[in-house]
Formats: structure tokens, sequence, C-alpha cells
């Protein structure tokens, strides 16, 4: 929220403060809402393990399937029903 320069020196007249230590109070409240640098690089590296243990399973599978010996056009018709299933799913969660 940015606050007025009559709100500033208003407050500034009633603490006894000049203008510049009103607005630096200003500044390091706003700046204690935001998130600090150790709860980004979590969030971050949270997001980078799961998205890498799912390509991870995304090549195994794919893997398998291959040294499989069972026809691979096979495997792509389950896999196609599957992804319908997820997308019929979905659009009767929605509704």
């Amino acid at each position: 929220v940015c606050v007025s320069q009559a709100v500033i020196d208003g407050l500034s007249k009633k603490s006894g403060w000049c203008v510049r230590q009103v607005e630096r109070w200003f500044r390091k409240r706003r700046n204690q809402d935001r998130p600090g640098v150790l709860k980004k690089f979590r969030e971050s590296s949270w997001r980078f393990v799961f998205y890498l243990l799912a390509l991870i399973g995304g090549v195994v599978s794919l893997y398998d399937v291959s040294s499989d010996s069972s026809d691979p056009l096979l495997h792509k018709h389950k896999c196609f029903q599957a992804s319908n299933l997820v997308r019929v799913e979905r659009f009767e969660d929605v509704e």
C-alpha cells in the first residue's frame, strides 16, 4: 500500500521524527511481509525435486515398456485410454 506524502508529513509531525525516518519505517514494515530468501529457496527446491522425480519416473516407465517384449502399439493404446479417463474425470469434477 502506497502512503501519500501528506500522511507521511502528518505522522512525522505527530511522532517528532523526520520525514526520512517515517519513510524508512514504512519501507521496513512493508518488507516484513515479503517472503525471505530461505522460504523462496525451500519452495523452489521442493518444486525441483517433484518435477525431477516425475521425469525419472516417466523415463523409467518408458524404459520398462521398451524392454518389454509386448507390442509397443498396445502400450500406446493403453496410455491413450488412461489419458481419456483422466480428462473425463477432470471435467466431471468441475461440473
